[in-house]
């Protein structure tokens, strides 16, 4: 099967979209970071790897990240104003 031009950018396009680093994504494909910069410069990309990239990328766009209050969007639950700290044991504050 041929695969349509600028596969290379879209491909880059989506690890960037995405926010994965390559490590993290070479990782999720089984395949070091080179791999990853080689299909981004243009290196044959499997299918599979496409077809997962491209329903990632739009499952992102359809279902965009929540809005928090400073760009226009509703505040966001958060967690508690306060959290507790953990009582440290022993001395000088250092755990077993």
């Amino acid at each position: 099967m041929t695969k349509p031009r600028g596969t290379a950018a879209a491909f880059a396009a989506a690890v960037l979209a995405l926010g994965w680093s390559r490590r993290s994504l070479g990782r999720a494909f089984g395949v070091d970071e080179r791999q990853i910069r080689r299909w981004e410069s243009g290196a044959d990309i499997p299918d599979p790897v496409l077809d997962w990239m491209t329903a990632a990328t739009g499952w992102l766009a359809a279902n965009p990240p929540p809005r928090r209050p400073f760009d226009g969007g509703p505040p966001m639950p958060g967690p508690p104003p306060h959290r507790m700290r953990r009582q440290a044991s022993g001395a000088g504050g250092r755990r077993p």
